[in-house]
């Protein structure tokens, strides 16, 4: 539990230093492969309600109303396939 609480405040602190460090909406200003990766950190949070900065949620905000966002999400919702074994409760070996 500590350690997630450590590596959610990292992540946290360095979207705030980036945000606050480049002008523009995103990580390093302009939308970028930054932003891409951390999209399903933002997802997590969200879906968690973690609790991060002012500016990681407005960020977080900015991430997940984006239309390719909102088209993942949907997708996600009308995928049919199910692996077991990454299922929660699932035993492997």
């Amino acid at each position: 539990h500590e350690d997630c609480i450590k590596d959610i405040q990292r992540i946290d602190g360095m979207w705030q230093d980036a945000l606050n460090r480049h002008d523009g909406d995103w990580l390093f200003g302009e939308f970028s492969i930054a932003d891409c990766m951390f999209a399903p950190v933002a997802s997590r949070f969200a879906t968690y309600q973690i609790e991060v900065s002012d500016t990681s949620r407005a960020y977080i905000d900015r991430l997940l109303t984006l239309p390719s966002m909102k088209h993942w999400y949907e997708a996600a919702l009308k995928e049919k396939e199910v692996i077991g074994e990454d299922e929660a409760g699932t035993d492997v070996d």
